[in-house]
Formats: structure tokens, sequence, C-alpha cells
């Protein structure tokens, strides 16, 4: 917002008053309000050309202490000093940093001062005594505006206290998050990380890059140039401000004091003050200008929702918005209160009526076209994610859900594409809440073999998910007092990336070997980088456990049962090639038939003909795995999987499943179970004594499955064999999210959930310590 030579109507003051009646003159009241609300700065315009030093300290007093028992006569009590600031060819060395840099011809980018101390000053003030006619126009940026850019991860790490003003580490952003404050000096910072032993890590780095682009951005803040006489007062922990440069000859000459503002700590002023003498020469509102004054009690808000008062919640905030229609936080504020209470379609109403007054206010377009898409108005949530992407070109949650829309209109290739694209360009992506001191997990995905889908939920909405590429660990995770970061894997990126953010450990969350085979071989490489840094599954373990390797790895393994598997690929000309092959490697029907890079999509043949349909659904040139498919049946006569988690070298049961299909659902606990007690009481029998349950002879088929398959986690499927011949594996694979959640599991069986989650943790402990 550039202002040449105003502000904005409600924080600029007119008078005609001289030095000796302004003290008096002025509506101290109203400046207190402009300094407490948005913009946080106020300009008196007079036309004194005098140089008195009495008039910026005693009218500042007043502005601090108003309404506190300290609100006395201007000339009563001590004020504070007041400096010259002023062009000096030799700035004295013993003067701070902020002074010396001020007494420069140089530009000054956004900041606030006092960073050095505990608390900074809420008040800073100057008087213009003599103004420079070509440079030095002011910048004030207030805090709002720096956050509207910035993205959360970004907001997150600067509200760590990591950063070095002075002697102390401080957080750059503070406060609830309804009202922030800033401490920022670019200076400040660089010259206590010269005299400091703190390196600040490569995510706090990161992130002082991005406010530093935000603050050097000259499409931002309220840039005016102040006239001789003029004073300004500025919140100094709610904005930022700064200034051009000038001609280095320059007699710009200003009055600067810093003060503790009692008065800026104080609630929002609920009236204005009695009217002064200068009221008439006062500049009338902008009659465009339907904020108010007053802001929403978020306390409140959140207090009425704590006690399940939704609605008066509700109504509070639409009265607020009835007096203030033009309050977007308010109104930001009324949408997510909406979305509480299941209203979605009603907070899209107040989403779009931010977007027509500010498109760009705190990712509104975001959250509107998350809100589109979770409602079915598939075209409308793309119109709205592609007016965001203008804004935040590359921002990641955005370019993941138009691919999952382009994937919902069947153009599979624009969505890889988006996919792609938007992967590339965040191979390293922070977690917000980073503390530090923590150790950071750097969780490593593959997209090889991934897709975004829109799918419906059981509420009936609608919402993006992963599929492919398993990597959900956050179940394991819960509670854990880690930093994360993720790395997106997508081809050979991490090849060619110098510098990575800080990490302890690699987690390896790409599961699948056989669709995520370049992504492991990538990572892989990775990994050579940093051999000091451990590995949970690295890579290469993994790749030894894709379908064809796991076939012939276990061949001979006793009491371990894995049918034979073997990759094909399909062409039109080429079925009876297939058969050829197939009769060779002496199959016999029934066999599973799937992709190669799924593993959710099976099918059973039971014959030639029915083969043939499976692959004449195909592309052409795909790869497909047959396997000898031979899942024995329960004496009950259904059919039974044994779930088996393996964590460091021991074992833990999760779950015995039934169901009438062969297939079953790997993922879901089929609804048969809760109707037999008795199935019920099996698996119980299972979770508390798998070794009595299964028998000498097959509890050693777990004991061969360890030593063979080299990961420190993993998760296998099983059937008992009825001949007595160990376990049949039916499934191997390094997916942790098979993990139930404790919400959706028997009461009986979290505990089993509990003791997997802390054997998970106590492993990644010990890693660390190693």
């Amino acid at each position: 917002m550039n202002l040449p030579h105003d502000a904005r109507p409600h924080s600029l003051i007119h008078t005609s008053s001289t030095d000796t009646e302004l003290v008096r003159a002025v509506d101290v009241g109203r400046i207190v309000r402009c300094l407490i609300h948005y913009p946080y700065f106020c300009v008196i315009r007079c036309p004194s050309k005098s140089d008195d030093i009495d008039t910026l300290p005693r009218l500042a007093k007043m502005v601090a202490h108003f309404g506190t028992d300290s609100f006395k006569d201007s000339r009563s009590g001590k004020c504070a000093p007041l400096a010259r600031v002023s062009v000096t060819s030799d700035p004295a060395n013993t003067l701070d940093i902020a002074s010396r840099l001020s007494q420069t011809h140089l530009p000054l980018v956004p900041h606030t001062d006092s960073t050095h101390m505990k608390a900074p000053h809420e008040l800073v003030a100057f008087q213009c005594v003599k103004a420079d006619p070509v440079g030095g126009e002011t910048i004030i940026l207030p805090i709002d505006d720096v956050l509207r850019e910035l993205g959360e991860t970004e907001a997150g790490l600067l509200r760590e206290c990591t950063y070095p003003f002075g002697d102390e580490r401080r957080a750059i952003l503070s406060g609830p998050p309804h009202d922030p404050l800033v401490r920022f000096f670019d200076a400040e910072l660089l010259q206590s990380g010269k005299t400091g032993d703190h390196i600040l890590p490569f995510r706090h780095r990161w992130a002082l890059k991005a406010l530093d682009t935000v603050l050097k951005d000259a499409s931002l803040g309220h840039k005016f140039r102040l006239g001789q006489g003029d004073i300004l007062f500025v919140n100094n922990v709610k904005a930022l401000h700064g200034r051009s440069g000038f001609a280095k000859d320059s007699g710009r000459l200003l009055y600067r004091i810093r003060m503790r503002a009692p008065s800026l700590r104080l609630p929002p002023l609920q009236a204005e003050s009695p009217p002064s003498r200068s009221d008439s020469d006062l500049q009338a509102p902008d009659p465009e200008w339907n904020g108010s004054l007053e802001e929403i009690d978020h306390k409140l808000i959140e207090l009425l929702i704590e006690n399940d008062r939704l609605d008066d919640a509700l109504l509070l905030c639409s009265t607020h918005l009835a007096k203030a229609p033009r309050d977007l936080a308010a109104r930001m504020l009324l949408g997510r209160l909406y979305e509480d209470a299941d209203r979605l379609d009603d907070a899209i109403g107040q989403y779009a009526l931010v977007c027509e007054t500010d498109p760009s206010y705190q990712r509104v377009l975001q959250r509107l076209g998350d809100l589109l898409l979770a409602t079915g108005r598939f075209q409308d949530a793309k119109n709205a994610y592609r007016q965001f992407l203008l804004i935040e070109p590359n921002d990641l949650e955005t370019g993941f859900s138009l691919s999952s829309l382009s994937d919902r209109e069947g153009d599979l290739d624009e969505a890889q594409v988006l996919l792609e694209q938007t992967l590339l360009a965040h191979p390293f992506v922070l977690r917000p809440c980073l503390t530090p001191d923590r150790p950071t997990l750097l969780i490593a995905k593959g997209y090889r073999g991934a897709r975004f889908r829109v799918m419906r939920n059981d509420a009936g909405r609608y919402e993006r998910r992963s599929d492919g590429g398993d990597h959900d660990v956050s179940r394991l995770l819960q509670d854990s007092e880690y930093n994360f970061v993720d790395a997106h894997i997508v081809a050979d990126d991490l090849d060619g990336y110098a510098d990575p953010p800080d990490f302890d450990l690699i987690l390896n969350a790409t599961t699948h070997a056989d669709s995520e085979a370049d992504s492991l071989l990538t990572l892989a490489r990775f990994a050579d980088r940093f051999p000091a840094i451990p590995v949970i599954n690295h890579p290469r373990a993994l790749l030894d456990i894709s379908r064809n390797r796991l076939y012939q790895r276990l061949a001979g393994a006793e009491g371990v049962t894995y049918p034979r598997t073997e990759r094909m690929v399909w062409a039109r000309d080429r079925f009876v090639q297939i058969l050829k092959t197939f009769y060779g490697q002496g199959f016999e029907w029934p066999v599973l038939v799937r992709p190669v890079a799924s593993r959710e999509r099976r099918w059973i043949c039971e014959n030639e003909d029915q083969l043939s349909a499976y692959f004449e659904q195909q592309p052409t040139d795909s790869a497909h795995f047959i396997s000898q498919f031979r899942h024995p049946a329960h004496r009950s006569g259904a059919y039974n999987r044994l779930r088996m988690v393996f964590i460091d070298g021991h074992f833990y049961p999760i779950a015995s499943v039934f169901d009438v299909d062969q297939l079953g659902d790997e993922r879901v606990r089929p609804s048969l179970i809760e109707q037999n007690p008795w199935m019920q009481n099996e698996e119980r029998a299972y979770l508390e004594d798998p070794y009595a349950f299964m028998g000498r002879y097959a509890f050693g088929g777990l004991m061969a499955m360890k030593n063979i398959v080299k990961l420190d986690c993993f998760v296998i499927d099983f059937a008992l064999s009825s001949e007595g011949q160990g376990i049949h594996l039916l499934d191997l694979n390094a997916d942790m999210n098979r993990v139930p959640r404790p919400e959706d599991a028997f009461p009986y069986v979290r505990p089993h959930i509990e003791n997997i989650r802390i054997a998970f943790k106590s492993m990644l402990k010990q890693r660390l310590a190693e």
C-alpha cells in the first residue's frame, strides 16, 4: 500500500496548533487507538517549524501512560532521553548498532527498535525537525501484513526462541495468534551472531531468508514522507519501521524517543476519549473505511467454544460484523465457526466475502478451495486453487489438491505433471512447531508410484487422499519429542541438493519396493552422503523384499511357505508368450495377479480366459506380478489372516482377522468379527500368547523371517498351514500404517497397539544414541 504523503485517514491527524498548544490540543486517546489497532502508527501533521525539544517527550509520555494511573500533567515526572538522528560521517562506536545505522544516509530495512532488551520499548516516536525533500521516505510495515505474506511453516520457525539478540536467544514472533508481536533487526542479529557461539540451524536460516524477502518487498508497507514539524508514533512491537536512503550531505534531522508504554499493553479502548479543542481540525474518516476501532473479543469466543456454546460464539461474531463488515479477521473467524458447526455452505459464503475484499488475506482462497472440494463443487474448487497459486505459485498443499482434482476428471497425465511440479518445488518441507534442542527426523517419501485422489469419506464429504507410497508413520509418532522434516523424492531430485535441512535420523517411509524402486535408489545415494546418520529401514534392505526377490530369498526357509511370484510385462501380442512362461515356471490355477505399481488392486484368476480378460484391461508395456495363490482355510471354513509386527528384532502380534473372502480387506477389520464372539476369543488367544496359539514349528517360521529380512521394522500377514507346515506368508511390507489406530480397535487390542508404539519410539532413541 503506497501512501505518498498521507497515512490512512484514521492514522492521520491534522492540527493547526503551535508547539506550545499541541500537547493540550491533540486527542491522545485517538493516537492510542491508532497504535493499538492496525496499522499501528499515527502521524500528526502540524505547521510548526521550530525545533522545540520539549514537545515530543511530553506528548510521548501522555501517549505512553494514557488510561493508567500515571496519566497526569505532561510536565510532571521524568521523561525518556531524546535522541538527535541526523547524518554523521563517523557514527560513534559507543552507540548501539541501531543508532549507528540511523545516523547514516543508507536505507534502513523495516525493523523494530530495542531488540537487544528483554522486552523492547512499546513506543517509538519521531519529530521531523528538518526534512529531506528528495529521500528519507518513511516505511511502516504492520506485522499483520508480514504474516499474510509468510507461510505457516516460516511463521512457526520464527516463534522459536533460538535467534541471537544481545546475549540471549529469543523469538522473532511471539504473543497469541490473534495478537502477534514482533522483535526483529537484521543488523542486531548479524552482530549477535558474529560475537556469539550459536550457529542457526538451516531451517531457522531459511525462515530468516523468507522474512527478509517479505521485508524487502517494495510493494508492501505504508510509505510516506514526513514534513517539517510532523510527529510520527509507532507501536514498536506491532509494526516494523524503516526508511529509504538519501544523500550523504543531507541536512535531515529527526528527534527520536523510545518509551515503555503501558497504554499499548491495555485492552483496546472501548470508547472515544473526551473531545479536544482540535476536533474540528481532524480529517474526516474515509467513507469507504467501515472497519471498527474495536476488535472482536477472541478470548471470549474461545471461552464460549470451550463451554460448548457455539451458537453464542456465532451470534457474537455475527453481531460484531454487522457493525464492522470489513473486519476480515472476524469474518475469517466466523467462517471457521461455521465449519465447526458443519455449516460448510455458510463458511464458504464468509470466505467468498473475504476474497472479494482481499484474496491474499490469510490464505483464504486455499481454505475456500478446500471447502468447495469437500462439498463436491470440484470446478469451483479448482478455480479457487488456481487463483491462490497466483499468490503462492509453489504452494505444496494446493498443488496436491489440484493434482487430485485432475485425477478425478480422468486426466491422469495432467495429475502426474502437477504432482511432480509441486514436489520438485518442495524437496524438503519442515513441519510446523519445530522446537530447538530436539532431535530432527527426516521422513523420506517416494512419490514415483503415488497419486492423489478425491474420495468420499464416511461423513459424506469429499477429501483428498494419497494413494500409494505408504507415507503415513504418524500413528507411531504421536506425542513424540521430535522435529520432523519431510523429504519428497521424485526421480533423482535429491542427488543435486547440496544443502538439505539439518537432521539427526533418516526414517524411510517409502515402503513399496516394487513401484518405488527408483525412489529407494535415490534415497540410498542420499543416505550415503551422511554415513554418520542412522537410517531406519535402509532403502537397500527394502529393495531386497520386492515380491520376486522375496520369493527367491525365502525359498527353503523352514516353517515358511511363500508363493511363487514372477514379474511379467504385458503387450497386446504377448499373451501366448505369457502363457508359455506361466506353464514353464510351474504355475497352477488359481493365481493372484496385480500391477507392479499397486499393492491394493489384485485379482484371482481361475483359468486362462480370466487371465486374458485381466490383461486386456491393462495398458500396454505395463508390468505385473503373477503369484501362485493359496490361502489355507481356517477350521471354521472362513479365512483367517494373522498380522505380526517386527520392531528391532522383536515380535508384536496385532490382529487376527476373519473373512469369507479369500482376499479380504487388508486395511479394514471386517464386520464379521464383531458379530461372532468366538472370533474375538480367537484373536485374544493369539494376541496374549502367539507361541501357544501358533505352535513351535510355525513360530520357528517367524524366527526364520527375522533372520532373512534385514529391516528394522516391518509387518507380515500370514495364515497357519492346515497341514501343520508352519506359516503361509500372504504379504510382507514395511508399511507401519497397518498398525490400527486405538480408536478403531477393540479395547482388548489397544494395549498391544501401545506396546508397538513404545517399541518403535525405543528403537528411535537407541539409534539416535548410537
